[in-house]
């Protein structure tokens, strides 16, 4: 795996997980403030349809456990790429690569 158009090619993969799965978790955070905001307004109305406060309990639920779901997965894939771009740093080609900027970057983006 030393030839460097692999390792470019392997940043470029695993920084897009990365990023996608970024992505997918912010959406998956405001989409439970959403939700909880929603229970909350169907409980203090006193009005809701007690089928209705189930249902949106029930987003409530599987947001979160989405959540979670996202957040091992962006863990994961954070953890390879990590180990990926301090395996290439030495590597002729790769080290000072657009891929290899765009790795570092997304971790970076990722601690923050």
């Amino acid at each position: 795996m030393s030839d460097s158009k692999t390792l470019r090619n392997q940043l470029r993969i695993k920084t897009g997980v990365v990023n996608r799965l970024g992505k997918e978790h912010a959406l998956y955070m405001k989409e439970a403030e959403e939700n909880t905001r929603k229970v909350d307004t169907l409980v203090s109305s006193g009005t809701a349809d007690e089928w209705d406060v189930k249902a949106a309990k029930r987003l409530q639920d599987e947001s979160g456990r989405m959540i979670v779901d996202v957040r091992e997965r962006l863990e994961k894939a954070a953890d390879d790429l990590r180990d990926l771009v301090a395996s290439t740093v030495g590597e002729p080609g790769v080290g000072e690569s657009e891929e290899w900027a765009n790795a570092d970057k997304a971790l970076e983006l990722l601690a923050a």
